[in-house]
C-alpha cells in the first residue's frame, strides 16, 4: 500500500485519512472538490504533504494501488464495480454495509474473490478491547450473553434527511448499525438465530431485539435502539453457578479510547489495515456475515408504532 486513493468527503476525511497518513511512504490521491471540506478539519493539517489533489479521475485511478472507499452503500456497491477492472488495485478498503442489501453485498463479495484483491470491510468492533475480551471468553465458555446499545441517532435528533435511515438505501437499525455486530455474532459463531423482532416508527427502523446461540447452546441476546434519550453500551456475562458480571458498560462502542484530536475509530481503522487479506477462511467469514444479515432479515417480526 503506496498509492492510495479516497473515495468520500466525510468519514473518507476525518477517518480514513489520518489512519493512513500515518504510514510510511504514503501518497493519498483526493479529488480537489474536497479541498474546501479538508480546510475545515483543522486536525487534519498535518497531512497536507501527502495529499496528491487531482482533477482527472482516471488519471489518479491508473496510478494507485489501494482504493478507499467511504461512500453510500449504493455509490460504493457501483464504484467498486468500476474499480474491480482496474488491474493496478490490488487492495481495498471498503465501509458497511458493503451495498444496500443482502443479495447485493454477496454479489459483491464474489466478484471480490473472483478478482484475487485484497480487502477489508469496516466492522470495527472487533478492535475494541471488550471486543476482543467478548472473542476471548466465548472461545472459552458455555455463558449467555445480553448486549444493550442504546443512543439517540443523530439522523433522528435533527430530523436530518439521510440514507442512513432508509432501509432501502442500506441505512435503518440492521443495515446500518446492526451489520456492526452481526458481524461480530458471525466472528464468535453465535449464528444460530432465535428470534428477532424490528421496530419502526414513521416508516423508520429504529429498535432491534434478537436472540442468538452456538453449537454449545449459549445464547446472545441484544437489544438495539437509536431512538433511545439514554446512551448506554454494556455486555452482561451470565455465568453458570457463578456470579455474573459485566464485560463492558460504557456509553457507546467507542468510549474509553485516549484522547485525541482525531474520530475516536481511526484508532481501530488503523488496526484494520493489517487485515487486509483474500484467504479462503476469510472469504467465508464474510459471507456468514452476509448469510446471517439475510436470515435476520427474512425471518424477524416487524413492529410498527
Amino acid at each position: 500500500m503506496n498509492k492510495v486513493i479516497i473515495y468520500g468527503s466525510g468519514f473518507g476525511l476525518y477517518g480514513y485519512l489520518p489512519s493512513i497518513a500515518k504510514k510510511d511512504n504514503i501518497e493519498i490521491f483526493l479529488d480537489a472538490r474536497y479541498r474546501d471540506k479538508l480546510n475545515t478539519r483543522k486536525e487534519l493539517e498535518e497531512y497536507a504533504n501527502k495529499i496528491c489533489w487531482y482533477d482527472d479521475e482516471i488519471y489518479a485511478v491508473n496510478k494507485i494501488d489501494t482504493a478507499v472507499l467511504a461512500l453510500r452503500p449504493k455509490d460504493q456497491d457501483s464504484k467498486i464495480r468500476y474499480l474491480l477492472d482496474k488491474s493496478n488495485i490490488k487492495n481495498y478498503l471498503l465501509e458497511k454495509p458493503l451495498s444496500i442489501d443482502p443479495h447485493q453485498s454477496i454479489e459483491l463479495l464474489n466478484l471480490l474473490k473472483e478478482k484475487k484483491v485484497n480487502f477489508s470491510i469496516g466492522y470495527l468492533f472487533q478492535y475494541t478491547s471488550w471486543g476482543k475480551d467478548l472473542i476471548t471468553l466465548s472461545k472459552k465458555s458455555i455463558d449467555d450473553y445480553f448486549l444493550k446499545w442504546k443512543f439517540h441517532a443523530h439522523h433522528f435528533t435533527y430530523e436530518v434527511e439521510s440514507w442512513k435511515r432508509e432501509d432501502d438505501q442500506g441505512g435503518g437499525i440492521i443495515r446500518f448499525y446492526g451489520i456492526q455486530l452481526i458481524a461480530l455474532l458471525s466472528q464468535i459463531k453465535f449464528s444460530n438465530l432465535l428470534e428477532s423482532k424490528i421496530t419502526y416508527k414513521d416508516s423508520n427502523s429504529y429498535r432491534w431485539e434478537a436472540k442468538f446461540s452456538n453449537e454449545n447452546k449459549s445464547t446472545f441476546a441484544l437489544e438495539l435502539n437509536s431512538l433511545s434519550p439514554k446512551k448506554e453500551f454494556s455486555i452482561s456475562r451470565f455465568r453458570s453457578k457463578k456470579s455474573n458480571e459485566l464485560v463492558c458498560n460504557l456509553e457507546d462502542p467507542f468510549e474509553n479510547i485516549e484522547n485525541s484530536k482525531s474520530d475516536r475509530r481511526v484508532k481501530f481503522i488503523s488496526d484494520s489495515l493489517n487485515n487486509l487479506r483474500q484467504s479462503k477462511s476469510f472469504f467465508t467469514l464474510n459471507e456468514d456475515v452476509i448469510n446471517l444479515w439475510r436470515e435476520i432479515e427474512q425471518n424477524s417480526k416487524i413492529i410498527s408504532e
